[in-house]
C-alpha cells in the first residue's frame, strides 16, 4: 500500500504497464471443437495487484452511481441483481399475458357478466440480442452514459490514472 501512494503522490501518477496490459487465454467451449472461432471462448488474463486496483475503482463508482443505477430495470452490474431476477421478470410477464387470456375466453361456466370483454388483448416480449454488444460501443456514446450517471469526472478517465488515485484516496 505504502508504495501505491509513493507511486500516485507523483504528477503525473505512476501505473505500471503490466497492470494495463491483458492477456488473452482461449478455451473449448464444451462439446464444441476448437477448430473455429466461435467455438472458444475468450478470457482476459490480468496482472493481479492491478485487477485488485481496478475492481477498487470499479466499487467506487459503483457507490457513487447505485442511487441513479438503480432506478433503471438492468439486471447485470449491480448488486443483488442477477441473470435470475431477468428470467423471473419474462416469466412473470408471459404468465400475467397467459392469465389474462384465459380471463378473456368465454364459457359456460364463467360469469360472463363480471368480465369486461377488451377489444384487444395479448402481450409483447422484446428480446435484443447483445452478442459482441460491448464490443461495439462507440465511446461517444458511452463517455455520455457516464455523464448521465453523476460519476465524479475524475472517475471517468480513459486513462484511469486519476480515477485510481481517486479511488485509493477517497
Amino acid at each position: 500500500m505504502k508504495k501505491l501512494h509513493i507511486w500516485w503522490n507523483q504528477n503525473p501518477p505512476y501505473i505500471p504497464q503490466t497492470w494495463r496490459d491483458a492477456w488473452a487465454c482461449w478455451l473449448p467451449k464444451p462439446h464444441k471443437p476448437s477448430t473455429r472461432l466461435e467455438n472458444l471462448r475468450m478470457l482476459g488474463l490480468q496482472e493481479p495487484m492491478g485487477k485488485a486496483v481496478l475492481k477498487l475503482v470499479a466499487k467506487k463508482a459503483l457507490h457513487q452511481t447505485i442511487q441513479r443505477l438503480g432506478t433503471y430495470p438492468q439486471y447485470a452490474y449491480l448488486p443483488f441483481r442477477s441473470t435470475r431476477d431477468s428470467i423471473l421478470r419474462g416469466a412473470a410477464h408471459c404468465g400475467a399475458v397467459r392469465q389474462l387470456l384465459m380471463n378473456q375466453k368465454r364459457s359456460i361456466h364463467a360469469p360472463t357478466i363480471l368480465q369486461p370483454r377488451l377489444h384487444c388483448t395479448g402481450g409483447i416480449m422484446l428480446f435484443l440480442d447483445l452478442h459482441r454488444a460491448f464490443d461495439q460501443v462507440p465511446r461517444p456514446t458511452l463517455i455520455t452514459a457516464l455523464q448521465r450517471t453523476q460519476l465524479d469526472p475524475r472517475m471517468q478517465r480513459p486513462d484511469h490514472q486519476l480515477a485510481s488515485q481517486y479511488a485509493l484516496s477517497h
